[in-house]
C-alpha cells in the first residue's frame, strides 16, 4: 500500500488550460522536496492561450504558498515571485494600474538577488529542470 494512496483526490487530472483563458501564469518552486507539491506543469491548449511558467528558488511555502510564520527570513523570495506575477498581470492588461507598477517594484524588488537567499532543504526531486 502506498503512503499517499488515500490522497489520490488531490491530483490534477486535467492540466490543460480552458480555452476561455487568455493568459496563464504559474510560479514553480525549484527546490521543492515535498511529494504533495510536485510540479504540475500547464499543458498547452489549441486556442492559443499564452502560458508562462517560471521556476523560483525555494520551496512551495517560500515562493508564495506559505503562511507568515513560514516565511520568516525568506520574504525576499516571496516578494520576487509576487513582483513577477504583478508585472505579468500589468503586461497582460490586467486590473492593476500601469502607473503604480513602480511602487510595487520599490516595495517588492529584492535588494540582493542570488545564492545568499536562505532555502529550506536540499534539492531533491524526480523531475527535470531546464
Amino acid at each position: 500500500m502506498n503512503l499517499f494512496e488515500g490522497f489520490r483526490y488531490l491530483e490534477f487530472y486535467d492540466q490543460t488550460v480552458p480555452s476561455i483563458i487568455e493568459f496563464a501564469y504559474q510560479a514553480l518552486a525549484i527546490h521543492e522536496n515535498n511529494a504533495f507539491f510536485e510540479p504540475c506543469r500547464i499543458l498547452p491548449n489549441k486556442s492559443g492561450t499564452i502560458v508562462k511558467e517560471t521556476w523560483f528558488p525555494g520551496v512551495h511555502s517560500e515562493i508564495g504558498g506559505g503562511t507568515f510564520s513560514s516565511l520568516k527570513g525568506n520574504e525576499r523570495i516571496t516578494n520576487a515571485t509576487l513582483l513577477w506575477m504583478i508585472e505579468n498581470i500589468v503586461e497582460a492588461g490586467g486590473l492593476l494600474m500601469h502607473d503604480n507598477i513602480e511602487s510595487y517594484r520599490a516595495r517588492f524588488s529584492p535588494a540582493d538577488i542570488g545564492p545568499s537567499w536562505p532555502l529550506h532543504g536540499p534539492f531533491s526531486s524526480n523531475h527535470s529542470v531546464l
